[in-house]
């Protein structure tokens, strides 16, 4: 790809559709950040209601719910950075 990675922000059905599917359209989002095609970006609310959700839906295991968190390509935002601009 020429010049600089497309960046992104992503929400949580997406991240928990390429843990449920690896074979759809929001895996391949999260290969082509894995292949630095694109940046993705989530705010930290995004990082704690997909734990809830992986463990509901998925019934993983908190264990696996760490690892595979920590191995999303993604750059989490914490809420210091935004919380300012909540009410706008």
């Amino acid at each position: 790809m020429n010049g600089s990675p497309i960046k992104a922000v992503i929400d949580t059905n997406v991240i928990f559709m390429s843990a449920y599917n690896e074979e759809g359209i929001a895996n391949k989002i999260i290969q082509a950040s894995n292949e630095e095609k694109i940046r993705l970006y989530a705010p930290d609310t995004v990082k704690k209601e997909l734990k809830n959700v992986l463990k509901r839906e998925l019934l993983w295991t908190d264990e696996k719910i760490k690892e595979r968190v920590k191995d999303f390509p993604i750059t989490w935002i914490e809420k210091n950075v935004y919380e300012e601009y909540l009410n706008q």
